[in-house]
């Protein structure tokens, strides 16, 4: 039995967009905005192991595009098998502990849509 290219798998001839199967953090990647579609979903993180119990078991806030988010690549569409970044590190998601990150990435659909 053959392997299947993953990155090929159900893409449609038409696909200009990916639709997103989790949240994620697709800030500064080059989608169109103005063509993309998406909710913000804040997510309220809480730190683990020792620093659960801690005085400040909470991180800060997170902004991401909630599951089900359209993005449209500001130039020509290729196959991907996930869009967005990893969040965080040095401190930026929480004072308890600097080297707290967050995963901002999503597995993507290939998608047509028409844009106008």
């Amino acid at each position: 039995m053959g392997r299947i290219k993953s990155d090929r798998l159900l893409a449609p001839t038409f696909a200009n967009a990916y639709w997103t199967l989790a949240p994620s953090a697709p800030q500064g990647q080059g989608f169109d905005g103005e063509h993309s579609y998406w909710r913000v979903l804040t997510r309220f993180g809480r730190h683990g192991n020792a620093h659960a119990l801690a005085a400040n078991p909470f991180k800060n806030p997170l902004l991401l595009a909630a599951t089900g988010a359209v993005f449209v690549p500001g130039t020509a569409w290729t196959p991907r098998l996930f869009i967005g970044q990893g969040l965080g590190g040095q401190g930026r998601l929480s004072k308890a502990e600097p080297a707290t990150v967050h995963q901002g990435y999503a597995p993507v659909l290939p998608l047509g849509i028409k844009t106008l």
